[in-house]
């Protein structure tokens, strides 16, 4: 099912080329269809970095404003590891 979704798009970056404006705007339209077909059951989005950037929290910990290119991601900022050595856990 998720599977067509991404069809155009491999096929437009694995060519190097990128999505043009109607190719975008035909996948955002594809998932606002699913989103509504799969009401309730999974969130699903599509997150077009190349239209503006998007603030993402990565697992390590980074929080990076992310871009269509991702050498053009900035880090904002690193939330620290909370660990009991640290002595920043709180009490129980």
């Amino acid at each position: 099912m998720l599977k067509d979704l991404g069809l155009a798009a491999e096929a437009a970056m694995g060519a190097g080329a990128g999505l043009t404006p109607a190719e975008r705007g035909q996948l955002r339209e594809r998932v606002r269809r699913k989103r509504h077909a799969l009401q309730g059951r999974l969130d699903l989005r599509w997150l077009d970095f190349a239209s503006h950037p998007l603030h993402v929290v990565e697992a390590d910990g980074r929080v990076l404003l992310e871009r269509a290119n991702e050498a053009l991601d900035t880090l904002l900022a690193v939330i620290p590891s909370a660990s009991p050595t640290s002595g920043s856990a709180c009490p129980a």
